[in-house]
């Protein structure tokens, strides 16, 4: 059918008609129109059946009113047998309402038969066949450009890449399977949908400005890189090349391009860049050679620990690290390993550019093909110079004092024993001397441990270099050192020893602003007389140290049996010391003061006493020393302020009400920087009026450091607290020096009471101080007064207050409430 339509020439007819008349004139009627033109006639349905089986006619055309059907009937038979074929109605017996109904049906055309409609159906036949003809190229096209747009989609569904266009508003309007597998979304789902909706939202205004771009002309190709979101919230990279769409009159309306997922290539970029960046900033060389051992890449650490430039290395082999350490054994062990498990690992020696040598911990790695050949080597390269010193300096520190660089204990002790065995082999005698530094824990509570630690290292160096060779001095920590000496002349010469060092010490040292001068003790030990190992020396000479403490300090001892029951009893009266404060062992005793002019209570002195359940009373001087020298004596001085601050108030709820109560405070108590906020708030806590507690120190304290003397009696004294200077005249201050400090009362002391009726040269000074206080505006208190004579003389020299046995003991607290309640009534 399509051939003879094509040309209308010749088209092949069959007219359906039962009336041979009207047959005969549409016949005659297309046979002139067209020569050429083959009619079928037919009448009766086989007829039709028949010439609709040989072949698709180009037309049929029939008539309506049929003897043994209709005209619809036909055209149901022939669009049945032929979908395509034109049928055209040409009767003259039909209606309006028929001709509707069959041009509803699918009719091409219909025309009534007259004279003047049979000379117009031969034009009206050509119309619907031109139009048939029209039909069947344009299903023809249509088929084809499906065929085509098949075969595209199928070969767009099998890329890799998205095939995509957006129209003139960045929507999509096409986008290929591709799509879906990068995205996850449907891509019906996704048609008609804004591009930027699927695009990450940092991204967003970048690709939008890009968008733009190329709708309004400012390039005609965009490449760029953005990162889409997927169904599941993650996201891919993806790589977008995009143009320009026109329409049929040039006008831009819309984008179209590709979208490749380039997910694995940003990711392997990034682990690229991230292992460039790890091989540049890595701390440790890395340097690779290619499989014959040249270097092909060397890093920043590697030029910065060896000294090479990558571009003096590079081109190179590792020999211009060798530094001569390991032998030809060595570098054959390593290869041999290398190439046969792939890696080698261990410490090496190499050599640097400027000819030093370092020690390294070397890794060696293979680099393989998929054919398995090797391609490259890999070394990583730790220098291990800083771990070596770091080692030696532990190594060192765990034999040495870190302050002063001396030898510590333990070291000593392999020395001791080193010595010891010379001596047997050779003969002669190993001394250990033991050395403290006296009250040197006052200076570092007065100067800080800053300028302690820095006394201490200079003390160190001196009495280092007052060593002979062979000798050792060692610092036990603290003040404390230990010395050992090999000494031929015995005993004499090790006392020669001690006295050199205790020399050395009493030199004067630079602590900043002043000299300051120190004084030592030391236990000395001998062997063999006092023990024949390291740690029997040591307890030796310590317990010779203890019993030279004892004494006052300033001094040494050699050991002996005696002196070392004395350090263990010494030893046992410092562990209780530590428990007796907790234990409540302490107790107060107070001692009147009398007021000569008045005859009134002019206060009381509190005094520490400790009665131990084992060893009894234990006297003062015993245990307040040894409290000093460990620290003690500073919980225990503020037990003290507590303790008496609460009996006068317990006093004066009994209607007793002695002025002031005198405490004793110690050099170790007075160098802490907290001495005054602790007092101000035991006097707060007790609600004892400050003007009623009195505190007593020593001369030897003042002279110690004025400066910072002057500032903390100060503060006593703007509190209210009164500052008396005990046991005056036994240290080296003067009356006129003392004007310097903020003092009420100065106390005689006992030692040129005692003497008073007895030696004129006391009575004398005893004069002097109370005559040059008073012109200083200071009262003065004697103590120690014992005898009614030494009462008298006082009371005519003016002295203002006295305090001994005379006038009273000291007592308990509760004792000294009854005393003081009967002196009161005789004074009355």
């Amino acid at each position: 059918m399509a051939t003879a339509a094509e040309s209308l020439s010749s088209p092949h007819i069959v007219v359906v008609d039962d009336n041979p008349d009207d047959r005969l004139l549409v016949t005659r009627g297309l046979l002139r129109q067209w020569p050429g033109c083959h009619v079928e006639a037919v009448a009766e349905p086989l007829a039709l059946e028949a010439a609709l089986r040989q072949a698709p006619p180009d037309l049929v055309i029939t008539d309506y009113q049929l003897q043994w059907g209709t005209g619809l009937e036909v055209f149901a038979r022939v669009r049945a047998a032929w979908p395509d074929c034109p049928v055209v109605m040409f009767t003259g017996t039909g209606s309006e309402e028929v001709a509707v109904a069959a041009l509803q049906s699918g009719l091409d055309d219909y025309v009534l038969k007259s004279p003047r409609h049979y000379a117009v159906l031969p034009e009206r036949v050509r119309l619907v066949l031109e139009r048939a003809r029209d039909r069947t190229r344009l299903a023809a096209a249509q088929a084809a450009l499906a065929a085509s747009d098949a075969r595209l989609r199928s070969v767009t569904d099998q890329l890799r890449e998205v095939i995509f266009q957006l129209d003139a508003e960045g929507c999509c309007q096409l986008l290929s399977r591709a799509w879906t597998r990068i995205t996850g979304l449907p891509v019906a789902e996704c048609i008609g949908r804004p591009f930027d909706t699927f695009v990450h939202a940092d991204d967003r205004a970048a690709a939008l400005d890009r968008y733009l771009a190329l709708m309004h002309g400012g390039t005609d190709l965009q490449r760029s890189v953005l990162r889409l979101l997927r169904a599941d919230g993650s996201l891919r990279w993806v790589e977008v090349h995009a143009r320009p769409s026109s329409d049929a009159e040039g006008r831009v309306n819309g984008l179209a391009g590709t979208l490749t997922d380039i997910t694995a290539r940003h990711q392997a970029e990034a682990k690229l860049r991230l292992y460039a960046t790890v091989f540049e900033r890595s701390a440790d060389a890395i340097y690779v050679t290619d499989a014959d051992g040249t270097i092909v890449a060397v890093n920043q650490a590697f030029s910065r620990i060896t000294g090479y430039s990558a571009a003096e290395a590079e081109g190179c082999t590792p020999r211009l690290l060798k530094s001569g350490h390991q032998d030809r054994a060595f570098y054959e062990g390593l290869w041999g390993d290398l190439l046969r498990s792939g890696h080698w690992r261990g410490e090496i020696w190499d050599r640097r550019r400027d000819g030093s040598q370092f020690p390294s911990w070397l890794s060696l790695a293979a680099v393989h093909d998929e054919a398995g050949a090797t391609t490259h080597f890999i070394a990583i390269q730790s220098d291990l110079s800083e771990r070596k010193q770091a080692e030696a300096r532990i190594h060192f520190l765990s034999q040495h004092d870190a302050l002063t660089g001396l030898p510590n204990r333990a070291l000593l002790a392999e020395r001791i024993e080193q010595a010891l065995g010379v001596a047997r082999r050779e003969g002669g005698t190993v001394a250990v001397l033991h050395l403290d530094l006296d009250r040197f824990k006052v200076v570092n509570d007065s100067l800080g441990p800053t300028a302690a630690d820095q006394l201490l290292r200079g003390m160190a160096e001196r009495l280092h270099l007052s060593l002979r060779i062979g000798d050792t001095l060692a610092r036990q920590g603290g003040d404390e050192f230990l010395a050992v000496a090999r000494c031929r002349g015995g005993a004499a010469e090790a006392t020669q020893f001690a006295r050199r060092l205790l020399g050395v010490v009493s030199e004067p040292l630079d602590a900043g602003e002043r000299d300051l001068s120190l004084t030592g003790s030391i236990g000395i030990s001998l062997f063999p007389d006092d023990g024949g190992d390291a740690d029997t020396l040591l307890k030796a000479a310590g317990s010779a140290l203890h019993t030279v403490k004892a004494r006052g300090g300033n001094g040494y001892a050699l050991h002996t049996p005696e002196l070392a029951v004395q350090a263990q009893e010494r030893l046992r009266l410092e562990t209780a010391l530590r428990g007796a404060l907790d234990a409540g062992e302490f107790q107060l005793h107070y001692q009147p003061q009398l007021d000569l002019a008045s005859g009134r209570l002019f206060g009381v002195e509190a005094l520490l006493r400790w009665q131990h359940p084992e060893f009894g009373h234990i006297p003062p001087q015993r245990f307040i020393p040894l409290a000093e020298e460990t620290g003690l004596i500073v919980p225990i001085g503020d037990w003290v302020i507590a303790r008496a601050c609460r009996d006068l108030a317990d006093w004066g709820a009994q209607g007793i009400a002695p002025p002031r109560v005198a405490v004793n405070l110690s050099a170790r108590q007075f160098a802490q920087p907290q001495l005054f906020a602790r007092v101000k708030a035991l006097l707060e806590a007790s609600g004892l009026p400050p003007g009623r507690l009195e505190v007593e120190i020593t001369e030897s304290l003042l002279m110690q450091d004025p400066e910072a003397t002057v500032a903390t009696l100060r503060a006593f004294v703007e509190l209210g607290v009164s500052v008396s200077i005990d046991d005056f005249g036994t240290g080296y201050s003067s009356l006129s020096y003392l004007r310097r400090f903020p003092i009420h009362t100065l106390k005689i002391d006992r030692s040129f009471v005692i003497e008073l009726g007895h030696d004129a040269s006391d009575a004398a000074i005893v004069s002097a101080i109370i005559a040059m206080a008073h012109r200083l505006g200071l009262q003065v208190i004697a103590e120690g007064v014992e005898t009614a004579a030494q009462r008298d003389f006082l009371a005519a020299e003016g002295c203002d207050a006295i305090q001994g046995y005379w006038l009273a003991r000291p007592m308990p607290a509760a004792a000294c409430a009854e005393w003081m309640r009967g002196h009161d009534a005789q004074a009355a």
